[in-house]
């Protein structure tokens, strides 16, 4: 099973260093943020803040959305680019023979003040693209989402989207499941 972390990056990887040098390109890969910003909506996983200071190479200061934690970088689904970078990266996961490709923390990949931030009408078609992209590229791949929300509700939201989803309470039982061919 490869693991597609597709909301977002560590803080040390290249892309957010060179999104921190402002280098050409990368302007617009990670989410920047007014602090002032009303964002008492958004959905949280974790008790940390959302918004992280990150000093820029021109020493200005950028408050970067970090859902989870100021050391994993949200990244920004409305930049065409990240989104053909993503890809990319599962493009080489499929290339490599990903047959189960599990996409991690899908559920908060879209970004939008004022609402909760999770399963929002974007993130869903971004998934869909994702399927539409493995299954004419490497039929038979499953795609596995993970979120952590009522069981009920990744029912739900994965119809068309994913082969199965996965919660934290159930993965023992789901991986025996998928090595068994039971599901």
């Amino acid at each position: 099973m490869f693991d597609f972390v597709c909301n977002h990056m560590s803080a040390k990887s290249e892309w957010f260093k060179n999104y921190l040098q402002q280098h050409p390109g990368f302007e617009d890969f990670f989410i920047a943020v007014d602090p002032q910003t009303d964002l008492s909506a958004v959905t949280r996983p974790r008790a940390l803040p959302l918004l992280t200071p990150f000093q820029m190479r021109d020493h200005s200061t950028r408050h970067l959305w970090t859902t989870f934690s100021d050391d994993q970088i949200d990244l920004n689904y409305r930049s065409p680019e990240v989104f053909a970078a993503m890809v990319d990266v599962l493009l080489c996961y499929l290339a490599k023979g990903a047959e189960y490709v599990r996409l991690d923390a899908v559920g908060f990949m879209w970004k939008e003040p004022g609402t909760s931030c999770i399963h929002l009408e974007k993130t869903h078609l971004i998934i869909k693209l994702l399927r539409s992209i493995i299954d004419n590229v490497a039929p038979g791949t499953v795609i596995i989402t993970e979120t952590n929300v009522p069981h009920k509700d990744n029912i739900v939201d994965s119809i068309c989207q994913c082969n199965t989803p996965f919660n934290y309470l159930f993965r023992c039982f789901e991986l025996q499941c998928l090595s068994r061919s039971v599901v």
